[in-house]
């Protein structure tokens, strides 16, 4: 597993792409120092050389023409919608990415919560001959005086299962470029299943949808289900529903407890909170409560008392890290 992103720079968007920093054909990662060439066209793709980006080309070109027009639709505010004190389509695009990259773990939890509560996996996988899709609306949040916190720079209420041809209907009648997106998306989709397959516990991956309930910017990620390891009863996940959700509402960012340690231990998550750093040119994920070793919450017996210093923990820290 790559670790999760923990600095954010506002625009700043090539490693929540590209983490790994890996050619788009050949996958060789670069090493310290060396530089990979860059697609003109929709400034995303990276190659280690000429002859893979022509090598590429033919199943780049679908997503690299998406982008171009999405990029021309951005520069022409007649052609979108945005509520007075909304950014820019292209600074929303790049909020609603970051926002996605802060949370992915506690979304991750609440796609599983929620598909179980409507049946479990094997409901899903026998959705074979209608695809679904998950649709997340957000409610865009006006940034405070360090600017945009990458956490809190939406508000989450739901997530929704659609069929996935009904989201795409619905795409092409309202003249968004999501069906676009999807098509284009083809070949990146089954490069994901192919490097998932040897996971015995994988099942597949759900397109999901975050788009603001105001405005013409949306962003599609993939996200991997697994056959649970554990099972839960309905109580359980009702009460994962509401605490994941919470955590997001609040801006708590769940990061593995050690970045070099993720592909050995991916669930071992702390909680923590983005410090604005140089009056929000940078936020930086600081640990809010490490619950390995702390006292108190090793102490704690019931939920309710973890609820208690959860709580605690974040009213001490500084208001203006979270400049909200």
């Amino acid at each position: 597993m790559i670790p999760l992103q923990r600095v954010f720079r506002p625009g700043d968007t090539a490693n929540l792409r590209n983490k790994r920093g890996a050619c788009a054909h050949c996958d060789r990662v670069r090493e310290d120092g060396e530089h990979f060439r860059v697609c003109k066209g929709c400034e995303i793709a990276l190659y280690c050389s000429e002859r893979c980006q022509h090598a590429r080309w033919p199943l780049h070109k679908p997503i690299c023409n998406l982008h171009r027009k999405r990029k021309s639709i951005a520069s022409r505010p007649e052609l979108m919608t945005f509520d007075p004190g909304m950014p820019s389509s292209p600074e929303l695009n790049t909020l609603i990415r970051d926002f996605i990259e802060v949370h992915r773990p506690s979304f991750q939890t609440l796609l599983e919560v929620k598909l179980f509560l409507l049946g479990g996996m094997d409901a899903f996988s026998n959705h074979a001959r209608e695809p679904q899709a998950c649709l997340v609306p957000l409610q865009y949040r006006a940034p405070g005086p360090d600017g945009a916190n990458p956490a809190l720079a939406f508000s989450f209420t739901n997530m929704v299962f659609l069929p996935l041809s009904r989201m795409l209907q619905d795409g092409r009648k309202r003249g968004s470029t999501f069906p676009e997106g999807w098509e284009a998306s083809a070949p990146m989709r089954e490069r994901l299943r192919a490097s998932f397959a040897p996971d015995p516990k994988f099942v597949d991956f759900i397109p999901v949808i975050f788009a603001p309930q105001r405005g013409s910017s949306w962003q599609m990620d993939y996200f991997a289900l697994y056959r649970p390891e554990l099972r839960m009863t309905r109580e359980s996940a009702l009460h994962q529903l509401t605490s994941y959700s919470n955590l997001v509402e609040v801006g708590v960012v769940l990061r593995q407890s050690d970045a070099k340690k993720a592909s050995a231990n991916p669930s071992a998550y702390l909680p923590g909170f983005l410090r604005s750093v140089d009056h929000g040119r940078k936020w930086e994920w600081s640990v809010l409560i490490d619950w390995t070793s702390d006292p108190e919450w090793r102490g704690a017996t019931t939920k309710e008392e973890l609820r208690h210093v959860i709580a605690r923990k974040l009213e001490e820290v500084p208001s203006s890290a979270f400049a909200y």
